[in-house]
């Protein structure tokens, strides 16, 4: 699997196991995936959807690259006040993200950064349905002498 793949599922685990209704007001049920599905495809709402976007390097002197690594989380909810419903998810995985900023990814290796891009909805015009998105930029180091599946000396 990718380092992609593994950030993205990374995300993935840090809220199903933190958006339970206890400590954050959102219950997602377990339902995030790393994968994208169409509307018909979604059974149980609200659903979530992490997948990987963009990514790029910049290079720093003696062999030490960053990787930034765009990830969309898209929110699904139904229900009598969708949007609102969204708004709480908004909130509560942008404060789960900066409480997690060093996220572990792989053994040894981790985000040193989780940066929100945007956050949008579709303002109300598929109710009883609503969609949101959350767009985040990732920075996390790649040296040229590190194993791309293992430790990372840094």
């Amino acid at each position: 699997m990718s380092r992609r793949n593994k950030i993205s599922k990374a995300f993935v685990e840090l809220i199903n196991a933190n958006l339970e209704g206890t400590t954050y007001v959102s219950n997602i049920f377990n339902s995030a995936e790393n994968k994208l599905r169409f509307w018909d495809e979604i059974g149980q709402f609200p659903y979530l959807s992490v997948v990987s976007g963009d990514e790029f390097r910049e290079y720093e002197p003696g062999g030490f690259k960053w990787g930034f690594l765009t990830v969309i989380i898209r929110v699904y909810t139904k229900g009598e006040d969708p949007e609102v419903d969204l708004e709480q998810f908004f909130e509560d995985i942008e404060v789960l993200l900066d409480r997690n900023n060093n996220l572990e990814y792989l053994p040894g290796q981790e985000i040193t950064e989780i940066t929100i891009n945007s956050l949008t909805t579709d303002e109300g015009v598929m109710k009883p349905l609503a969609i949101g998105e959350i767009t985040t930029t990732v920075r996390y180091p790649l040296m040229s002498d590190c194993d791309p599946y293992g430790p990372c000396p840094i």
